[in-house]
Parts: C-alpha cells; sequence; structure tokens
C-alpha cells in the first residue's frame, strides 16, 4: 500500500465531480480552448509530495499536453495546505490527512477547478495567484505582460 493511497481516494470523487479524469498521478480536465491539470508530486528524496496545476492553451500547444510541466501556466498549491499535511514522514492520523487535501479542492482556490478557460479566466488566474511561471508564449496569446 502507497502512502499516498487514503489521499487519492478521498480526493477522487471530487475531481470527477469536477470533471478531471485522472491519469498515474495526474488528473485532467478538457475545456474546448484549455486543459486544466492538476498533479500530486512525489519527492525523489522523500516521502513529500507537492501540489502543482498547469494550464494549457490549446490555440499556442504544439501537441496534446497532459503533465504539468509542458503548461505554458504553471503554480504550485503547496502554501495553501500547510506543510505537515505534504510531509508523509510527519505522523498525522490518515483520515485527518486527506481531509485537509479534500478541504483544499473543495475550496477551489483561484477558481482553477472550475474555470471555464476562457482568456478572461486565465488572466485573472494569473493576476490573482501572482504566478511567474508564465511562459512567452501564453503572455503572448493573452496579451499580457512577460512575467
Amino acid at each position: 500500500m502507497d502512502y499516498l493511497d487514503n489521499v487519492l481516494v478521498a480526493i477522487k470523487p471530487l475531481l470527477k465531480q469536477y470533471g478531471f479524469k485522472k491519469k498515474n498521478l495526474n488528473w485532467i480536465r478538457e475545456t474546448d480552448s484549455t486543459v486544466f491539470i492538476f498533479n500530486i508530486q512525489k519527492s525523489q528524496y522523500s516521502r513529500k509530495v507537492y501540489l502543482n496545476v498547469g494550464i494549457a492553451i490549446k490555440a499556442i500547444a504544439q501537441e496534446p499536453v497532459t503533465v504539468v510541466y509542458k503548461c505554458p501556466i504553471q503554480m504550485r498549491l503547496d502554501h495553501l495546505i500547510g506543510g505537515e499535511a505534504l510531509n508523509f514522514e510527519i505522523p498525522l492520523d490518515p483520515v485527518n490527512r486527506s481531509h485537509q487535501f479534500v478541504r483544499l479542492l473543495e475550496s477551489n482556490p483561484y477558481g482553477f477547478f472550475t474555470s471555464a478557460g476562457s482568456k478572461a479566466d486565465l488572466i485573472d488566474f494569473i493576476n490573482t495567484t501572482g504566478t511567474r511561471l508564465v511562459w512567452l508564449s501564453a503572455s503572448d496569446y493573452l496579451g499580457i505582460p512577460a512575467r
């Protein structure tokens, strides 16, 4: 049994409700113009995880995008959940840890999980989050200054 199993079981129904489909540790939702990806990344060196989100814009994508690191708009959500929940080396009650993940997803941070993916939505996401991980191609497409 993997240390993430309880969390994965707990978040699955909510991500499915949002319209995401699971592929490994990526959950993907597509609209006509965008691809939204939520990812749980395992550390190579410890039992810690990172929460990543990415948005791909189909009009500028060279190929279908199924992983966060190929998204021209990216950010981490780690700061919204707290380090203890993400560090599986710290003994926490598995149910409580899972509920922290569920509460984060239920809060729909920055509207990510329900965004329609319009240009206005993407600009709002970038401005609200303050993310600096915006590729030049996305800035140009959205008509915003490069980050």
